[in-house]
């Protein structure tokens, strides 16, 4: 699972007592040791960042979210929860409420647009300025009655963990704006259990496979998973409260036996054991390999099996409740199917001998022209 925290200096974690004590250290301790689960996060936070300038920057700034979110699914690394904190600065040098909440709304919706399956709003931090400026106050009220109705399915809200008491309590630094060491270990721990409900009450399904996971289309560098479509229809009407977390990484020009290799515990930090290794356990993982060795010719129809088969087995050595191989696709011609043939009917018949925990299913079975598949390289 991996979390990006992007903010202010309260996400930088600046304090007066030296290095920066930043929550995401207690939020990856307690949700490792009180809920066993494993987290990488990544942070950008810039002190003194507001959130209406973020949000003009979002697309065009180096560092806007936007360009951040789309960085980390290019280099296959994908974010699965942003956790954001802005809006601090705005409202200390007393910016009007509805402009710093149509901002911190962009940036959710654009971690939505980059797909990234759930974010967390954090409460603008109360503080010595909202103590004695009556402006200041207002503002950050108004400002968390409109974060809270931004709560759905996707977006969750966090409630700051601790009052401004005059400068008489631990968690805030003397400047009366920043927590201290204390303050911000507090922020961790209390988000941990946020972070590990949204976990908890979701159904967790991971794509993992070639170019037809990545969702690669002719022409162009633009990629169209499969994934997120999949996850809309497992929601289905959210009114029923159903939630799923559909997550994906798929590499183009990669055959089943490389995947295979890649996937075996150790020998990639992408390969499909470490993807699943410490993660939350999922309940279903999606395979889909073997399109570009139809491509290449490569009739070694029993190799391209035992690859797929191999990875099947690691999902469910790794925790997965079920899995799902979806089988090769239609070749480019018509004049190159025994590839496909061979290495299905094998699939098939491995699926069924293990039918308790795997399926086989592929979406539709003959050769077709254009309307489904594009000719170059067959995606």
């Amino acid at each position: 699972l991996r979390l990006l925290c992007y903010g202010d200096s309260i996400t930088v974690g600046t304090w007066s007592g030296g290095d920066p004590a930043p929550y995401s250290d207690a939020l990856q301790e307690t949700l490792a040791q009180e809920y066993g689960t494993h987290v990488q996060t990544i942070m950008y936070a810039f002190p003194a960042w507001r959130a209406i300038s973020s949000a003009e920057g979002i697309y065009t700034h180096n560092l806007g979210l936007a360009n951040i979110l789309n960085f980390r699914v290019m280099s296959l690394a994908p974010i699965d929860m942003l956790v954001l904190l802005l809006g601090t600065n705005d409202i200390k040098f007393n910016a009007d409420y509805l402009p710093v909440h149509q901002a911190l709304a962009t940036h959710h919706f654009v971690a939505y647009d980059e797909l990234v399956r759930h974010s967390i709003a954090m409460e603008v931090p109360p503080s010595s300025f909202q103590a004695t400026k009556p402006l200041q106050a207002n503002n950050a009220a108004l400002l968390k009655e409109r974060q809270m109705t931004m709560v759905d399915d996707r977006i969750t809200f966090f409630e700051w963990p601790f009052p401004y008491e005059n400068f008489h309590n631990s968690e805030l630094w003397s400047d009366g704006f920043h927590p201290t060491d204390i303050g911000y270990d507090i922020i961790g721990q209390s988000l941990a259990p946020v972070i590990w409900g949204v976990l908890e009450g979701t159904q967790r399904v991971f794509c993992y496979g070639d170019a037809w996971t990545s969702g690669k289309t002719g022409g162009t560098d633009a990629l169209h998973p499969y994934a997120p479509e999949l996850e809309n229809l497992l929601r289905g009407d959210s009114s029923t409260g159903r939630n799923a977390v559909v997550g994906h990484l798929g590499f183009g020009e990669r055959g089943a036996l490389e995947l295979a290799e890649s996937s075996r515990g150790g020998a990639s930090r992408y390969g499909l054991a470490n993807q699943l290794a410490g993660a939350p356990e999922m309940d279903v993982v999606i395979l889909w390999a073997g399109a570009y060795d139809l491509r290449s010719g490569d009739n070694g129809y029993q190799r391209v099996f035992r690859a797929i088969r191999a990875m099947n087995d690691i999902a469910l050595y790794r925790g997965a409740k079920r899995t799902i191989i979806i089988g090769l696709p239609p070749p480019e011609s018509e004049d190159r199917p025994l590839l496909r043939e061979a290495v299905n009917d094998r699939l098939e018949t491995y699926a069924a001998a293990k039918s308790e925990t795997t399926y086989f299913r592929f979406p539709f079975n003959q050769y077709t022209p254009s309307a489904r598949v594009w000719g170059p390289g067959g995606h």
